[in-house]
């Protein structure tokens, strides 16, 4: 059975992905603006979910089912599902 995209996984996903930005947030909007660039908050969020930045800031438990999520919803829906539901930029 499918993971369902709502509310209660949002909410799952919420502090690590927060913490996640913390780490690389400051780097990414250090270097576009260094380049004239900016990022909006979808970008921003799958800079968070792209190559096991999960798994790497502590959260692998969450980067395994970021990775089943994926196969069953595909990689844009997940990462349109997450944006409407933080807002990092």
């Amino acid at each position: 059975m499918p993971i369902p995209l709502n509310d209660e996984l949002a909410k799952e996903f919420n502090t690590a992905l927060y913490h996640v930005w913390n780490s690389i947030g400051p780097d990414i909007m250090e270097s576009l603006q260094a380049c004239g660039e900016s990022i909006d908050n979808e970008q921003a969020i799958e800079s968070c979910l792209d190559a096991d930045q999960l798994m790497y800031n502590g959260h692998p438990d969450l980067n395994d089912k970021l990775k089943l999520l994926c196969k069953e919803h595909g990689w844009d829906k997940v990462v349109k599902f997450f944006a409407k539901h933080n807002r990092f930029a």
